[in-house]
């Protein structure tokens, strides 16, 4: 699993092609949603840990959804960016862009989930399985270097 988990790596960051997006996509008979490579620091260990992930644009800005498959606890990259909200990412194999975190809410919240559910929508199935926990859409701002 470890090995193939750093070929979809790979090929996220490199190439800009999930065979997890192109699998579960299919799966839930959607086209293939947008993946980039979303880099974070880990806040217990420093490092930067790399997470392919699938993302929207909202104007200059990503957006990415939280969702864990519905699980009730939150992914460990979205702890990583509560902690410390600088990352980077990178979108099929180009520069990696530096980007600042937040949370949305409200009517912005609101108005990324539903496109992004429009696009992919399993997310409204896994916010009903979250078990009460407010799956977060977390806004990319990019910023200079």
């Amino acid at each position: 699993m470890k090995f193939l988990f750093a070929i979809e790596k790979f090929l996220v960051r490199w190439f800009g092609v999930s065979l997890v997006s192109w699998m579960v996509c299919r799966q839930a008979g959607v086209k293939p949603v947008t993946t980039f490579m979303l880099t974070t620091i880990g806040r217990k260990s420093g490092r930067a840990i790399d997470t392919p992930i699938f993302y929207f644009r909202d104007g200059d800005a990503f957006y990415i959804i939280g969702s864990k498959g519905g699980a009730p606890q939150h992914p460990l990259w979205f702890l990583n960016l509560q902690a410390k909200p600088q990352g980077w990412v990178r979108i099929g194999g180009g520069a990696k862009t530096p980007v600042k975190a937040r949370v949305a809410d409200g009517t912005e919240r609101a108005r990324l989930w539903a496109r992004a559910a429009a696009f992919y929508p399993p997310y409204d199935d896994y916010q009903a399985k979250a078990g009460g926990r407010e799956i977060p859409v977390v806004v990319l701002d990019k910023q200079t270097p």
